[in-house]
C-alpha cells in the first residue's frame, strides 16, 4: 500500500516546545507509570516521563475503584455460551480481560469515537479516534479527573485515516498536558488481516506498530495495537522504546455487556 504522509500546518502556541521530550526508564510497569496515567496516557507517560518536571514518576495512582471506573458495573459480560461479540455490542460496552487482570471497557461515542474506562487497580477514561488514534486520556482520583491529556491532529476524528491492513501513515500531532503543548510525529505500520482466538471466540484483526518520534532516533516508542475491524477498536498489546526489548500485555477475554 502506498505510504501516506500527513501534512501539518497548526500553529503552536509559544510557549510549545517541539521534539523536546526525552525517555527514561523508570523501572516500573508501563500501566503503573505517571501519577496514574492507567491506560494508553500510561504509555505515553513512558514516553513524557521526564518532560513534566516536579511530577514523580514512581508515586503511582494505588486508589481503589471509582464510580467511573466501572460505570458498567449493573451489567455483566455475556457468558461463555452466548454469540461472541460484534459490532452493534459497542454501543452498550465490550469488555476487554488482560493476563494481568487489569480491564478495559469499550464504548461507542459517536460515529468516529470510542470512549475507553480503564481498571480496576489504576482508573482512567481515554478517547479514541475511529477506534485507533488517542485524542484523550485522564486519570480518575477520589472520582475526580486529573492528569489530562489531550492529543490533536489537526482535523476531526472522522477524517483521520481509516485502520487497515498495509496502512502505512504519519500524522504530525500535538499534545497538551498541565499548561505544555508538544509537536510529535506518529507512524502506523499495518500488517496483513489475519485471524486471532481469544476466549473461544475468533476475531478478524489487524496488528499495527505505532511509532512515536520527537524527532531523534534516541528517543522514539513502540507502541503495538491490534485493531479488530468487525468491533470498531484496538487494544495495545506491546510497547517500549525503539531497539529494546518490549513489553507485552496479553487480552484473555472479550466479552460483550449485555
Amino acid at each position: 500500500m502506498e505510504r501516506h504522509v500527513i501534512a501539518g500546518g497548526q500553529k503552536l502556541r509559544p510557549q510549545a516546545r517541539s521534539f523536546g521530550l526525552k525517555i527514561v526508564d523508570t523501572g516500573l510497569n508501563p500501566r503503573q507509570l505517571g501519577e496514574g496515567f492507567g491506560g494508553r496516557g500510561a504509555r505515553i507517560g513512558m514516553f513524557h516521563a521526564n518532560h513534566y518536571g516536579g511530577r514523580n514518576v514512581k508515586n503511582s495512582l494505588r486508589a481503589g475503584l471509582v464510580a467511573m471506573t466501572l460505570a458498567s458495573a449493573h451489567a455483566l459480560p455475556a457468558s461463555a455460551q452466548d454469540s461472541c461479540p460484534v459490532a452493534a455490542d459497542l454501543a452498550k460496552g465490550i469488555v476487554l480481560t488482560y493476563a494481568d487482570g487489569s480491564v478495559e471497557t469499550m464504548r461507542r461515542l459517536d460515529a468516529d469515537r470510542v470512549e475507553t474506562i480503564v481498571g480496576p487497580d489504576y482508573p482512567a477514561r481515554e478517547i479514541s479516534g475511529r477506534g485507533l488514534y488517542l485524542l484523550r486520556s485522564a486519570d480518575f482520583v477520589g472520582g475526580k479527573e486529573t492528569n489530562v491529556l489531550s492529543l490533536d491532529y489537526n482535523m476531526s476524528p472522522g477524517d483521520l485515516p481509516a485502520p487497515e491492513a498495509g496502512m502505512d501513515v504519519t500524522i504530525p500531532v500535538s499534545e497538551a498536558f498541565d499548561g505544555s503543548i508538544d509537536l510529535l510525529l506518529e507512524t502506523y505500520v499495518g500488517g496483513p488481516a489475519q485471524d486471532v482466538k481469544i476466549g473461544g471466540c475468533t476475531y478478524s484483526a489487524i496488528d499495527i506498530k505505532l511509532t512515536r518520534n520527537d524527532g531523534t532516533a534516541a528517543s522514539q516508542s513502540i507502541e503495538l495495537l491490534r485493531y479488530y475491524p468487525d468491533l470498531g477498536f484496538a487494544n495495545v498489546y506491546g510497547l517500549g522504546d525503539a531497539g529494546q526489548p518490549l513489553d507485552y500485555f496479553e487480552v484473555t477475554e472479550i466479552e460483550a455487556l449485555r
